[in-house]
């Protein structure tokens, strides 16, 4: 049997959905096929295939199809850690690193690694996503909170639904925003076109809001304090999108090579040169703020840009420094 407690991202969704996402090595046939059989409970009874889910709930699976594997082996993944103690875990997670088991990658995730070097960890979200609470996308680094009790999960996905718990990002974006202080309010989820993208929509999603500051303007390009609100999958890069401001080197929302026809021909060397050096989105998690979850005292945690982002910023500084009136 696995649990899966419903974290504040996936309010409101139908739970074949909640459950594809959770279970990714699943098709929906395979999904649909346990609810029917009724395998699928919330409160001891079984849940309707129709049913939407709320932050909170404790959705368990009483069978899995023989193919999926519920169990993870422990790997020697070297982990940045910020801060560590009984309760809960700090960590500077690498780009380039799969958070949990899913999509096709079955080993070498964080998940693994935090198996390896802590042992015991909060077990709600299930054998596969041992401690996890929320996600970065691979190749987005940055700070993450791992609990290793159940408590302090609880405590901690219950201050992500309240949004106690305080992320700030930094973003390097082309072009330059009409204000330099402003929120997105749109609401986002699968692109219909494209199913491994995700789309702000007019119909339908779920809510997403993320308020952004300019840090610092370049001639092509603005580097952004982003704090999310609500905690979607892409959010940050979706949104930047949206407003007509892709994130630099961005694979999936036209941050890379495509991006170069809006720059003007002088500048074009330069960017360039600026998407050679990043590795994929200039986009990291630098600050976490939250309430401790068994003191509830607060803590704060910060850490400094990584190389690629710090070499881009230099040489934007040296090459393309803002034209002052």
């Amino acid at each position: 049997m696995s649990k899966f407690e419903v974290s504040p991202e996936h309010q409101g969704e139908r739970i074949d959905k909640f459950l594809q996402d959770a279970l990714q090595e699943f098709s929906r046939t395979d999904i649909q096929k346990i609810l029917l059989a009724e395998k699928v409970l919330q409160n001891d009874q079984p849940c309707p295939k129709n049913l939407r889910v709320k932050a909170g709930m404790v959705i368990e699976v009483l069978s899995l199809p023989e193919k999926m594997s519920s169990h993870l082996e422990p790997e020697n993944i070297p982990l940045n850690i910020v801060y560590e103690d009984k309760d809960m875990i700090i960590l500077n997670k690498p780009r380039n690193l799969v958070v949990h088991p899913g999509s096709g990658v079955q080993t070498g995730t964080l998940a693994a690694g935090l198996l390896y070097h802590f042992k015991k960890l909060s077990k709600v979200n299930g054998p596969l996503r041992p401690g996890i609470v929320h996600r970065l996308d691979k190749d987005t680094p940055g700070l993450m909170v791992v609990a290793r009790t159940d408590k302090a999960h609880q405590a901690l996905a219950q201050q992500l639904e309240s949004r106690e718990i305080e992320r700030i990002y930094y973003a390097l974006i082309w072009g330059q925003p009409k204000d330099l202080e402003g929120t997105v309010d749109a609401p986002i989820d699968r692109d219909p076109d494209n199913r491994i993208r995700m789309a702000v929509v007019k119909n339908g999603g779920k809510a997403a809001v993320t308020h952004y500051k300019v840090l610092e303007s370049f001639r092509f390009a603005t580097l952004v304090e982003c704090k999310l609100e609500t905690g979607r999958t892409h959010q940050i890069r979706v949104h930047m999108r949206h407003i007509g401001h892709p994130i630099v080197g961005d694979p999936i929302y036209e941050g890379g090579e495509c991006a170069l026809h809006r720059i003007g021909p002088l500048e074009r060397p330069h960017a360039s040169k600026v998407l050679k050096i990043a590795p994929a989105q200039m986009l990291q998690a630098v600050r976490l703020s939250l309430l401790h979850p068994r003191t509830q005292k607060p803590v704060k945690f910060e850490i400094p840009l990584e190389g690629p982002f710090s070499e881009i910023l230099a040489y934007l500084r040296k090459n393309a420094p803002a034209l002052t009136p």
